[in-house]
């Protein structure tokens, strides 16, 4: 639960301002997590692999954003992927799969962590069947 609140937080103040942890009533800043351009992110997705290191995708208005915040003192980016400009995306996922929808396209997007070291976007699938989409679960 320390680690999920950690990654939401991580999201909710990555903008720019400093990330801090609460598992504890004090808070310690641990990292600025931003990305040039970006206007801020709106989602946070918490992923664990099989050998427990965490991860966060964050929703940026261009594009999904992976953070392994295993080490809670070396956040580090570990994917960068653009998508149709907008300002709401939301993920869920499923073994190693993290799934992504958005206002801004139809379908839904899939990110394979097989490897989450080297992460792959497998693309878009039922782009005809499923509009543009606010949540998924």
């Amino acid at each position: 639960m320390r680690k999920l609140h950690q990654l939401t937080t991580i999201a909710l103040l990555g903008s720019g301002m400093f990330t801090a942890l609460s598992a504890q009533p004090r808070v310690v800043p641990i990292k600025i997590i931003t990305r040039p351009g970006s206007t801020g992110y709106n989602d946070c997705w918490g992923y664990t692999t099989p050998d427990k290191r965490d991860f966060a995708l964050l929703g940026d208005r261009d594009g999904l954003m992976l953070v392994e915040a295993t080490d809670e003192t070396n956040i580090t980016q570990k994917g960068w992927w653009t998508a149709n400009r907008n300002g709401w995306r939301d993920f869920t996922n499923y073994k190693q799969y993290i799934y992504s929808v958005s206002e801004g396209h139809r379908g839904i997007r899939i990110i394979d962590m097989s490897n989450p070291d080297r992460p792959v976007d497998r693309g878009y699938v039922a782009t005809s069947s499923i509009s543009p989409t606010h949540n998924i679960s």
